[in-house]
């Protein structure tokens, strides 16, 4: 069993790999309507920077430990062991764990070719997995037409599991909207993990993911997307949080 633990004013269930997945798989089968974020620090970040996100975050259910600085970070608070849960790792075992015709999968996000290599994965990864609805809407912060129209398909397709494969914060903002229409559904935001798992994007070496460094690998893949985030949104974060605790610790 995971331990709930809160960082940043998000809610994580932390603990070694297999508790996390068996928590999250037995909520699936419970029906409970939930929303599950594999969290990175870009998450972390975007919250504590921007309180108009505030309100999307708060309604995601459960937190995973994406990245290693977000491992670190919840181990010395949780004072016992906790293991990365990485988004696409999650994912793949979500999937092999709820296969066959009582569970209905639907993906939505990337773009169509991208899309179409995810489901050809997956029936290789697990191969009884019910597919019912592929989507790739444009997804904006603020609802638009086309959303609604994804949405009504989505709900006609009565998913247990949803799975959004749009960056952070969009896919947070997205999932938060579309909970209360889909009270039985669990959705999962799980960003990048469509093209790593389909292969259209590459999968940072062991060495990197381990060490902290999959930022790095993924700045020199995408810099023009990411540069941002990592060379602005993260650092400023990180600046404030060593200000703060200064303060509270000097003062």
């Amino acid at each position: 069993m995971g331990k709930y633990l809160i960082i940043s004013g998000l809610r994580f269930l932390v603990g070694p790999y297999n508790n996390v997945k068996e928590e999250i798989v037995r909520q699936i089968r419970f029906k409970r309507g939930l929303i599950v974020l594999p969290c990175s620090l870009h998450d972390v970040a975007s919250v504590s920077l921007h309180c108009n996100l505030k309100s999307h975050y708060d309604r995601v259910d459960i937190c995973t430990t994406d990245g290693m600085p977000l491992v670190w970070w919840a181990a010395l608070q949780a004072w016992h062991k906790v293991e990365r849960v990485y988004g696409p790792d999650l994912m793949k075992s979500v999937l092999i764990n709820t296969q066959g015709d009582h569970f209905r999968h639907v993906f939505c996000g990337s773009s169509p070719s991208r899309l179409k290599r995810l489901v050809d994965r997956i029936t290789k990864i697990a191969p009884e997995t019910h597919v019912v609805g592929a989507f790739t809407p444009t997804i904006q912060l603020r609802e638009t037409k086309e959303e609604r129209r994804c949405l009504q398909k989505i709900i006609e397709r009565k998913p247990s599991v949803l799975w959004l494969g749009i960056s952070s914060p969009k896919q947070v903002a997205l999932a938060a909207r579309w909970k209360k229409h889909l009270p039985r559904s669990t959705i999962f935001c799980v960003g990048a993990a469509f093209d790593l798992i389909s292969g259209a994007l590459p999968t940072a070496p062991a060495w990197m993911q381990t060490t902290g460094l999959e930022w790095l690998f993924r700045l020199i893949r995408e810099p023009r997307r990411l540069y941002k985030r990592y060379l602005f949104v993260i650092p400023r974060f990180l600046f404030n949080e060593i200000l703060s605790r200064l303060r509270s610790y000097f003062f």
